[in-house]
């Protein structure tokens, strides 16, 4: 039978350190806090591109006379013929009266959109700037296709 020695010829076997040292547990909690916070904003795409820039138009493929709107009141609408003439409500009217005429129409309406019409001849720039125009005054702009009467 063998005998065991227990002298300097053994080899000593120390303990095995562990992989990954003891963190402190506040950091482990602050890295997952954080990472529960950015995840969100990593995957939505919004967060990354910046506030949204150009102006805001609202389509509708809606007839004019929808519901939601009060059946008393028409929607006004402003309408850009082929040959750049404009007619809110079928008055003729000029794009440096309109906001005068405008705010005159909407001083008695609780909506305040206004409907957008504009011949598809047109150069971009027309109803562009008749959309600037709605905006500036705080005006909800719904753009109406014209193929849909």
């Amino acid at each position: 039978m063998a005998t065991v020695s227990s002298g300097p010829d053994v080899l000593r076997r120390l303990p095995r350190s562990p992989l990954i040292s003891k963190p402190q547990s506040a950091g482990v909690i602050a890295v997952f806090g954080v990472l529960l916070v950015m995840a969100p904003l990593w995957s939505d795409s919004q967060f990354w591109k910046g506030p949204a820039k150009g102006l805001l138009v609202h389509t509708s493929g809606r007839t004019r006379s929808a519901a939601g709107y009060d059946p008393w009141l028409k929607p006004l609408v402003l309408r850009i013929d082929a040959k750049n003439r404009w007619f809110l409500d079928g008055e003729p009217v000029t794009p440096e009266e309109l906001p005068g005429v405008l705010k005159k129409a909407l001083s008695r309406r609780p909506d305040w959109s206004v409907y957008l019409e504009a011949d598809p001849g047109l150069e971009f720039g027309v109803p562009a700037q008749a959309m600037d125009v709605l905006q500036r005054m705080q005006v909800k702009v719904v753009v109406v296709d014209p193929g849909s009467r």
